[in-house]
């Protein structure tokens, strides 16, 4: 059997429905080829729910941990935090990820924006008062504190159509479900 998935970003619409002006044309050109959806967040997969009658399912942005991550818009898979990089904001957690990635053999760049300092391997950004600005430049945003009062940086990546590798601490699970 055959089964075939069609998953959507909306900054590589151009490169594989040609040039489809908007995402109402581009779901109507893709579904005479497509078995089902596969969509990012939920908000964007009830948008697509209304324009067709195949099946549509939520990824939550999440890869299995071994995967080999595929997305990368340039040579390098663009990882980019938005944070302090302090011990009370999971300092260990952005060291340790760093690691795996380089582990897993991805050939990565690390950025941060903060008004602190970058721990080793982490390009240091300043700050910027609006990060939808330089996610045209991030393939994945990270956010791994180990408390999270709310996730601005998640909402604004999600929003945008960044996917966001996260630490399921309090607000985060509102966010994503374990699914």
């Amino acid at each position: 059997a055959k089964l075939t998935v069609q998953q959507i970003h909306a900054d590589w619409s151009d490169k594989f429905w040609n040039g489809a002006g908007s995402a109402l044309k581009m779901i109507s050109r893709a579904d005479n080829n497509v078995d089902m959806y596969a969509y990012v967040s939920e908000s964007s997969a009830s948008f697509v729910r209304r324009a067709t009658k195949k099946q549509v399912i939520v990824m939550n942005n999440l890869a299995p941990v071994k995967s080999v991550v595929k997305r990368s818009k340039g040579d390098k898979v663009v990882f980019g935090a938005f944070t302090r990089m302090t011990a009370e904001k999971g300092l260990k957690n952005y060291q340790a990820f760093r690691e795996r990635v380089l582990e897993l053999g991805i050939n990565a760049e690390f950025k941060v924006f903060t008004s602190g300092d970058a721990p080793d391997g982490w390009e240091y950004n300043e700050p910027i008062r609006d990060i939808r600005t330089v996610f045209s430049g991030v393939d994945y945003v990270v956010s791994l504190a180990d408390t999270e009062s709310f996730g601005y940086t998640i909402a604004e990546a999600n929003s945008c159509g960044i996917p966001c590798i996260i630490k399921r601490c309090n607000s985060t699970k509102e966010f994503f479900s374990d699914k």
